[in-house]
């Protein structure tokens, strides 16, 4: 009887995890986007990131393995976390989040992709996706402001490369070429990162 009663504990209990791990998996949602970078010779790149947001306590997981993350790429990601969750109204410390290179690109730095952060953990936690013809470069500040970044025209070179359709960048950005871009890619400027999750998760 005692062998029977603790077979059955056993049972439950592997049943438990189970499910645990279901409806983590069923949960969990991953999403893929590019954030418009210079490189070293000054040349304009989209790199590819990946987040995936998960039920959990808080943290915020780096793949460390395939580049560098500088200091003030991880105070983006801070911060991109705490508006993210803001603007949807939901405890950012509910989600678990690993982000991860999908680039060449070794070594990444500068704030410029602070808006998207914002969006890309904006859809991993509601569970939608980044448009996929558009680009964005603005930073961000604690406050959810976006604002202007260095190379941008560069940027928007490599975006209408790859044939995006709009490109968003800060109210205040100075574009120095920007009549001559805007016959090829929609320049769309807005105030902050709610404006931008707006055009760009769906």
């Amino acid at each position: 009887m005692k062998k029977l009663f603790f077979a059955l504990i056993g049972v439950a209990f592997l049943s438990a995890l189970s499910l645990s791990y279901f409806l983590t998996a069923r949960d969990a949602h991953t999403v893929e986007f590019s954030a418009p970078a210079i490189t070293e010779v000054g040349k304009g790149m989209l790199i590819g990131f990946t987040v995936k947001a998960t039920p959990g306590s808080g943290r915020v997981l780096v793949n460390i393995e395939n580049a560098f993350y500088r200091e003030d790429v991880e105070n983006s990601i801070k911060k991109a976390k705490a508006i993210a969750g803001d603007y949807l109204g939901l405890n950012p410390n509910g989600f678990d989040l690993t982000i991860e290179l999908k680039s060449s690109q070794k070594i990444v730095g500068g704030e410029s992709a602070g808006v998207a952060f914002v969006t890309a953990i904006a859809a991993a936690m509601s569970g939608k996706k980044i448009r996929s013809d558009v680009a964005v470069s603005a930073a961000v500040d604690e406050r959810g402001n976006a604002l202007a970044v260095n190379g941008v025209d560069e940027k928007i070179l490599s975006a209408i490369e790859l044939e995006k359709n709009y490109f968003i960048v800060a109210e205040s950005q100075t574009i120095l070429h920007e009549q001559t871009l805007s016959k090829s890619i929609q320049i769309v400027r807005v105030k902050n990162a709610g404006d931008a999750i707006k055009l760009m998760v769906e």
